[in-house]
């Protein structure tokens, strides 16, 4: 995900006005507005940048960074004057849950600022206790780092499928990365799960091959217990009815869309070690065809 970081960077060069929506996330004003909208009618993306960072002893000691994406209108008023859309409402809430800045039941919301300054007491609480424990030298190069920012994979009329990168550093021997996806019905603002992107009796089948992906491509990097698991879902002859693939598989949420098919993703640790990378499983659309309850990007 490292190139995800270098585009980025480059989004205040591709800085437009008027792209800004009203205040309900207490975002910064916005640093791009990205164009990657796939047919008429699409919504476009603003891209919003928080970042801050502590220093002591001329040592960045805490570091942080939050892009965060937001689904907008194309319009030629200013923002003050944008009308009310709840649908896009709701899908932004949507991307907030998947970036952190509101709570699973939509009770408690955040902003950058926010988000920032926890970051910033437990680094500044930690590095402390450090140094009073361990004394001056165990802090001596120490940089805490917290970063988020995202891909934008799909951006039609009808769906649009955002990748949340997030890296952190806390001390150890490497920092964490972490990937979480939110894929949105934009007829409705509602996130959508594997039960609304594929048929009922098709979601065993499709587990399968993704699975199957997995042991193939990570041979021995899966860790033991989830090889098992694994293995006995890709073996299983017996065909589950509708309900029971629904029960089992619909739920599912690691994926995200592209032009070309459906990515599935495990973060590290999750069935594979460090040192085997970010697990991921891709399906083009010609694989599944007949399979889709959704129309074909």
């Amino acid at each position: 995900m490292k190139h995800t970081r270098l585009v980025l960077l480059a989004l205040p060069l591709l800085l437009a006005a008027g792209c800004q929506v009203p205040g309900k996330t207490n975002l910064p004003t916005p640093t791009a507005n990205i164009d990657k909208s796939d047919g008429p009618g699409a919504p476009s993306i603003a891209a919003y940048t928080y970042a801050d960072k502590y220093a002591d002893k001329n040592i960045d000691r805490c570091v942080f960074s939050f892009t965060y994406p937001e689904l907008v209108r194309p319009h030629v008023w200013t923002p003050e004057d944008q009308p009310a859309d709840p649908i896009l409402d709701r899908a932004n809430r949507e991307i907030m849950r998947a970036f952190g800045l509101i709570s699973p039941t939509g009770t408690v919301a955040l902003n950058p600022e926010e988000v920032s300054n926890e970051f910033f007491d437990f680094c500044k609480g930690d590095m402390a206790d450090m140094e009073r424990t361990l004394g001056p030298e165990s802090i001596a190069q120490m940089t805490y780092v917290e970063d988020s920012n995202f891909i934008l994979h799909l951006l039609t009329p009808n769906i649009a499928s955002i990748s949340v990168d997030t890296y952190q550093y806390s001390g150890g021997a490497h920092g964490n990365p972490g990937l979480d996806a939110v894929t949105l019905d934009l007829a409705t603002g509602q996130r959508l799960l594997l039960k609304d992107v594929i048929k009922n009796d098709q979601l065993q089948s499709v587990i399968q091959h993704a699975y199957a992906q997995i042991l193939k491509n990570y041979e021995d990097g899966v860790f033991e217990e989830s090889r098992t698991e694994i293995n006995t879902i890709v073996n299983d002859k017996n065909v589950m009815s509708e309900t029971d693939q629904r029960t089992k598989f619909g739920d599912t949420s690691n994926f995200f869309l592209t032009g070309e098919g459906l990515m599935f993703f495990w973060n590290v640790y999750e069935i594979t070690p460090y040192v085997a990378g970010q697990p991921m499983a891709f399906i083009p659309w010609n694989e599944l065809d007949g399979k889709l309850l959704i129309k074909r990007p």
